[in-house]
């Protein structure tokens, strides 16, 4: 993706986002994608109020660097992992304009295709649910642990 953020891709942003809502505690998650970065609705650990953060490109190019090499989290899933796979399918997708659910059942992803243009008419938005079997065979896959037997990845879309 190269708009305003240079060469970086959705893999690269959504994991430093999701490293972000680790450090901070960050959980029950909205994201979507504005024309200058991004927006998120977010609750923290057992205070009910959400609240809400803005990352602007500039910024998670900034915070790119500082992101620890490591995503070990003792075993459970990480936003920052999560969010990088999530991130690496969009790409491959070619996926613009995206919006992330995190809901009990797994992530709602919803984005536009390839040749997106802001102005005019928006066309055909795409949305799919990765369900928790789904997302750690994406992690499996990301991390180059092969494939579990578990549905293949989406199709690129033309």
């Amino acid at each position: 993706m190269e708009d305003g953020f240079g060469t970086r891709t959705y893999r690269d942003m959504l994991a430093v986002i999701g490293a972000q809502f680790d450090s901070r505690g960050c959980q029950d998650v909205v994201l979507a994608e504005v024309v200058d970065g991004f927006i998120a609705r977010v609750t923290r650990g057992d205070d009910p109020v959400a609240e809400g953060i803005a990352y602007s490109f500039d910024e998670l190019r900034a915070l790119a660097p500082s992101l620890p090499q490591s995503e070990d989290s003792e075993g459970h899933i990480t936003y920052r992992a999560l969010f990088g796979a999530l991130g690496g399918e969009l790409d491959r997708l070619r996926a613009r304009m995206i919006t992330v659910l995190d809901l009990p059942l797994g992530l709602l992803v919803t984005f536009y295709p390839a040749g997106f243009q802001l102005e005019g008419p928006y066309g055909e938005r795409y949305e799919f649910i990765f369900e928790m079997p789904g997302l750690r065979e994406l992690l499996a896959v990301t991390h180059g642990q092969g494939s579990t037997g578990l549905p293949e990845p989406m199709p690129t879309l033309e």
